[in-house]
């Protein structure tokens, strides 16, 4: 009996905001004894909690895990040696051949020009799965934009090389380098709109319901962005494309105590009373929620020790499935209007309208909570859960620290 906590893939899953549901897909086992505990690791397996039954299940379940990786992290190419801009660079590379083959400058000018990514480092940058995978996820890889590799086979990619670790791709941010780098001020490329789902907002009408919504927030609805937003968030959610976090999972909150104090009540650990949260990315000022992580780790990321401190954990457990929107999915280049740094002391923090709106508009619809990237760590996710009652949706098991 194995427990999921011991599966790195599902853990590059839950990072990448991919749907993983253990009974209805896999056929996973629900313990019906009081406690187990895990051959691995050998933390308890619970009531009601999903378990691998061998190591042979585990095995089999992750090599079809290792498909829906690489389809993921094939978002991320935007074209490989076979096509687009790849076709481009082997024609950079034949035109300085030419120009500069007498004293062999073309080697050098080309490199200084050639920006791509290996897929062995492709699949380190954007996941955290052990180096035993990396074959697997490569052997299900495909470039988006030619089909090329992973085992495709039709009459245009038939003879064409299978992909390796050392295969060169090309992400949407090394073509924006080049460009930026081969043309100088001649590329100009200007943002004017973000997308929302199928919906193309431009950056100017962002901009006028933000600063509308500081001035008054109460006539916001009345807005165009606002129905935009409303109408395309409760369409996820009647279709269903969202995220489920499934029965047993998992997930951490840390808050701050004083080193060597006794460890805080349950009751601390829990999201604060209403009243009390000051504003937040994903929640307005007085409005509380409980933020924690898929990761005890990267909570020490999000929330800074000072001197003389240390951390109190609480770990969670999810007891009937909660429905989250994954908002890093839906959105595209909006980050400017969640980063800014500006100091809004005294008023409302201007960096954080646009999320505190789609919290609010995710709790009306009927959303349990949203889930998103760490911004201290973009390999980790965050949750945000509201719409919950205690121990009926959620419970909490342990209370700890670590030394």
């Amino acid at each position: 009996m194995i427990c999921l906590n011991c599966s790195q893939i599902l853990f590059a899953m839950d990072n990448l905001l991919i749907q993983f549901n253990p009974e209805s897909d896999y056929g996973l086992q629900v313990n019906e004894e009081d406690i187990n505990k895990c051959e691995k690791c050998f933390k308890d397996i619970m009531l009601n909690d999903y378990y691998f039954e061998d190591e042979n299940e585990k095995e089999d379940v992750e090599f079809d895990l290792c498909d829906r990786l690489a389809i993921e992290i094939s978002k991320q190419i935007d074209s490989c040696s076979n096509c687009g801009h790849g076709l481009d660079m082997k024609d950079l590379q034949a035109s300085l051949q030419v120009h500069f083959k007498e004293n062999d400058e073309w080697e050098s000018k080309f490199d200084s020009y050639h920006i791509y990514t290996t897929l062995e480092n492709l699949i380190t940058e954007f996941t955290i799965v052990e180096d035993r995978y990396y074959d697997d996820i490569i052997d299900c890889l495909r470039c988006p934009h030619c089909g090329n590799g992973g085992g495709a086979r039709s009459k245009d990619t038939m003879y064409d090389e299978k992909f390796n670790r050392d295969t060169e791709v090309y992400t949407k941010n090394e073509v924006h380098s080049f460009n930026y780098e081969f043309y100088g001020e001649d590329f100009d490329e200007i943002k004017s709109h973000v997308r929302f789902i199928d919906e193309s907002i431009s950056i100017e009408k962002l901009i006028d319901f933000r600063d509308q919504y500081v001035r008054n927030p109460i006539f916001i609805r009345e807005h165009e962005v606002f129905d935009i937003l409303y109408q395309k968030i409760e369409m996820l959610f009647s279709k269903k494309q969202c995220l489920e976090l499934y029965r047993s999972k998992r997930f951490f909150r840390a808050q701050i105590n004083t080193l060597g104090n006794e460890l805080y009540s349950e009751e601390r650990m829990w999201n604060a009373p209403d009243y009390l949260p000051s504003q937040g990315r994903y929640n307005s000022h007085g409005q509380t929620t409980l933020y924690c992580s898929n990761d005890e780790g990267v909570l020490k990321k999000e929330l800074p020790l000072g001197n003389n401190e240390e951390y109190n954990y609480a770990e969670f457990r999810v007891l009937r499935t909660l429905t989250l929107m994954p908002i890093d999915t839906i959105f595209e280049d909006f980050g400017e209007f969640i980063y800014d740094n500006g100091n809004y002391k005294g008023q409302m923090s201007k960096k954080y309208v646009l999320t505190n709106i789609i919290e609010m508009i995710c709790k009306r619809i009927g959303f349990n909570g949203l889930a998103y990237t760490s911004v201290k760590d973009p390999m980790y996710v965050n949750y945000n859960i509201f719409n919950f009652e205690r121990d009926v949706d959620i419970e909490m098991i342990y209370i700890y620290k670590i030394a």
